[in-house]
């Protein structure tokens, strides 16, 4: 169960029924003109104009890669190198596409260790662009090319360019998403993944977790995730489920139990593992129990369409968290 979460309360905007388009993106390009078309030009950007994603150890910031998961909020995702999930100076960064229902958000990652520039390096391995309309729920994902060279944050083309540069850098469509990659397998019960590493930088007061989302508008990845909401479960009190978290066989998902044992919820939680596993071990088991079937009347299972019926909204989720759910504990 990747965490994405839970953040936190703007009204729900009406839903806006979009009908299904039946084929997928001819080109990278065509894709790209069609997300323009609802959500706005995204121009060149510059990824050291985004913020520092802190990578810290017991507080202190790193400048070089600390290796495996051996700092405080790790990036949890298959980098590919060899420097482990903490690798400093990666970069987060919004855009404005003059569309007010529209968020854009990119991150420049870092694979390797940066050069004699450290902070200020601006080579990249990995630049991925999310743009989410939420009002009709209707997501676009971008993602640059893995292999080759390292790219060059400066001067980044919009994926909406028809140029070489451009081509040189975004990933073609295929069958399941760019370059094969299936988006929705970890950006499954939201367009965003808040984890503990992003929210570090991440205005998520701006956020609905409840919103409306798309998870496959214009057919960009073939099938459509579901999303689950049980009732009463303390682990969705502000935010659903998707329904990829329920297969940890590959795709750089994490499991169910992988997230119980990290103890990521509720935000602020400084308890014990007991005490964890006692306030919420048996909503992670409904959870688990929703995977196993999602059809039971409990799991509030939805296709993630964004023409589904709003969800109800979870207000303030601070004190929804500190007034109806077990006090957090101090160790």
């Amino acid at each position: 169960m990747k965490i994405r979460l839970f953040f936190l309360g703007v009204a729900l905007t009406p839903l806006v029924f979009v009908a299904p388009v039946s084929a997928e993106p001819s080109s990278r390009l065509a894709y790209a003109q069609q997300c323009a078309a609802e959500m706005g030009d995204i121009p060149q950007f510059n990824c050291l104009s985004g913020q520092i994603i802190p990578i810290t150890k017991n507080g202190v910031p790193q400048t070089q890669p600390t290796g495996g998961e051996n700092c405080d909020n790790p990036v949890q995702l298959g980098l590919g190198g060899s420097a482990g999930q903490c690798v400093p100076f990666a970069r987060f960064m919004t855009i404005s596409t003059g569309n007010a229902n529209v968020t854009t958000a990119i991150v420049c990652r870092k694979y390797e260790a940066s050069g004699p520039q450290g902070a200020n390096d601006p080579m990249f391995r990995d630049i991925a662009v999310i743009q989410h309309n939420k009002a009709t729920g209707n997501t676009c994902f971008f993602q640059s090319k893995l292999d080759g060279p390292l790219h060059n944050g400066t001067a980044v083309p919009s994926p909406q360019s028809n140029s070489g540069a451009a081509s040189d850098v975004w990933l073609e469509p295929e069958s399941s998403g760019p370059g094969g990659i299936r988006c929705t397998r970890c950006h499954d019960a939201d367009p965003f993944i808040w984890s503990p590493y992003i929210v570090q930088v991440a205005d998520l007061s701006k956020w609905d977790p409840l919103g409306p989302w798309n998870s496959n508008f214009l057919d960009a990845f073939g099938t459509t995730v579901k999303t689950f909401k049980p009732n009463g479960n303390a682990c969705t009190a502000c935010h659903r489920i998707g329904s990829e978290v329920c297969d940890d066989a590959g795709g750089g998902n994490v499991s169910v139990p992988e997230v119980a044992a990290k103890r990521w919820m509720p935000p602020g939680f400084s308890g014990t593992a007991n005490q964890w596993n006692s306030d919420f071990g048996p909503a992670v088991a409904q959870i688990e129990s929703c995977c196993a079937n999602p059809n039971q009347a409990v799991c509030n299972t939805q296709d993630a369409t964004g023409s589904n019926a709003p969800q109800e909204p979870p207000g303030d989720a601070a004190l929804f968290l500190e007034s109806t759910l077990l006090p957090l504990r101090e160790p």
